[in-house]
């Protein structure tokens, strides 16, 4: 999401502008995530911005809207709303691909810069000692409800993709994203608060 006050149109259009004056734009983040996503993008992008920390995503859109921020990674549910009111231009979506509920929006991939997914995800654990065939079940059961009618009418209105699977690919999900992220926290130089 961009503030209007910038001029940008595009992600391309945020780059440029953001390497023709380094160091002079800023972003805000109010959570871990959009702190990493952030972080990711301006390391891809090879970009210098300055980090604002909110407490909240609401005042970090607040600021936006009224353009003492630049540039903001924030949840899809907050951010579309405010682009579709005309406060903010949204100029692409994290995920590796495209949201239904806004097709026209592209992948941070397809507005300029190949290679970019960050996705928020959320699952559920059991005790590590919980038989296999109870966290088989809980699976089973899990998948029922993301594959349902309400819960992708509900994730569609989240602006959120579904994402059933098995343990496995949970865990398989768990290290990669861990070692991946955790890279990139520590290049960044981003501590525990």
């Amino acid at each position: 999401m961009v503030a209007p006050s910038t001029g940008v149109n595009s992600l391309r259009e945020l780059i440029a502008l953001a390497k023709r004056e380094p160091g002079k734009l800023n972003y805000g983040s109010s959570s871990a995530t959009g702190r990493v996503a952030t972080e990711a993008f301006r390391q891809m992008a090879g970009i210098d911005a300055v980090h604002i920390p909110y407490k909240t995503s609401a005042q970090a859109i607040t600021d936006l809207v009224g353009g003492q921020l630049h540039f903001l990674i924030t949840d899809a549910g907050l951010g579309i709303a405010q682009a579709q009111g005309g406060k903010l231009k949204a100029l692409a979506i994290t995920s590796a691909q495209r949201v239904p509920a806004v097709p026209d929006l592209p992948t941070m991939a397809e507005a300029g810069l190949p290679g970019y997914e960050f996705t928020a995800w959320l699952a559920l654990f059991a005790p590590a000692r919980t038989p296999p065939a109870a966290v088989a079940r809980i699976a089973e059961l899990a998948n029922g409800i993301v594959r349902s009618r309400g819960m992708q009418e509900y994730l569609a209105r989240m602006y959120a993709l579904p994402y059933p699977g098995s343990p496995d690919a949970l865990r398989q999900l768990v290290e990669r994203d861990t070692a991946r992220w955790g890279q990139l926290i520590k290049a960044a130089g981003i501590e525990p608060e």
